[in-house]
């Protein structure tokens, strides 16, 4: 089909978009037009979903998805081998059991009621420039776009992957488990001087990936903030009290605080 194609200008991760002139770009004319008005916050609930979605495309774990990802999850989810991915494929498929209709379908960029090869072509013309891989920003930039409805509060994208880096550096021993220990060595590691205090300069350190530290995270920074006001912090996010905090608590909680 012939459509007005859509590029980006003055990109960083998230970019602005105008009209090119019309060239067949294989794209529905819906998906175009939801990139008219470039998405930049969603649902904190979306957003973690779509993370999930992230890594499971990214079969070599390389904290990119690839055009060979996206073809290699296509070829092993068809069971049936062909050449056709279906929703109820999907079904049968553990990594996919939260997956609902509506998310399947956001992956069907040509609008032909299900996912092929030449869906995992088109992705990478949603974002011209990213050549033949996405990081995790331009995967939920795109997936906010398409979505059609978002849940949980509302949260910067750009905030919520500085949050997800934050916890990948706190987490020492990469298990996607963040516990009491992990997070008082991040305090004493902020802590340049030792002094058992962090001031606001060093409190940038306990969140490395933040421009500015969170609003009131300590009451009094006359004092300084300690490692029980650290503590207190990680306490606070900890609702069921295991002493540790998954990604998914530690971006529900520390996440909206990011500012950029």
């Amino acid at each position: 089909m012939i459509g007005q194609a859509i590029i980006f200008i003055g990109c960083g991760s998230l970019c602005f978009l105008t009209e090119s002139k019309a060239v067949n770009t294989g794209l529905t004319p819906s998906i175009l037009a939801s990139f008219e008005n470039p998405i930049k916050k969603c649902g904190i609930e979306t957003l973690l979903f779509y993370q999930k979605m992230f890594h499971i495309d990214d079969v070599d774990d390389d904290d990119v998805v690839e055009y060979d990802d996206l073809v290699s999850e296509i070829q092993r989810s068809d069971s049936n081998n062909d050449g056709i991915w279906t929703y109820e494929e999907a079904l049968t498929d553990v990594d996919y059991e939260n997956v609902t209709e509506e998310h399947f379908q956001s992956y069907d960029h040509n609008g032909d009621g299900h996912i092929s090869i030449q869906d995992a072509r088109l992705v990478f013309e949603l974002l011209p420039g990213t050549g033949n891989d996405l990081n995790l920003e331009d995967f939920l930039f795109i997936q906010a776009t398409l979505e059609d409805k978002s849940q949980g509060p509302e949260i910067d994208i750009k905030a919520f992957v500085h949050a997800v880096k934050d916890f990948r550096i706190i987490d020492m021993d990469d298990d996607f488990i963040l516990t009491r220990k992990e997070f008082r060595m991040r305090f004493k590691s902020a802590d340049r001087n030792k002094d058992g205090q962090l001031t606001r300069s060093e409190i940038r350190n306990l969140f490395p990936m933040r421009s500015t530290p969170p609003p009131n995270i300590c009451g009094n920074w006359n004092v300084g903030c300690s490692q029980d006001d650290a503590m207190a912090l990680f306490d606070s996010a900890d609702t069921e009290n295991r002493s540790q905090l998954s990604v998914d608590e530690y971006i529900r909680h520390f996440g909206p605080l990011v500012k950029i």
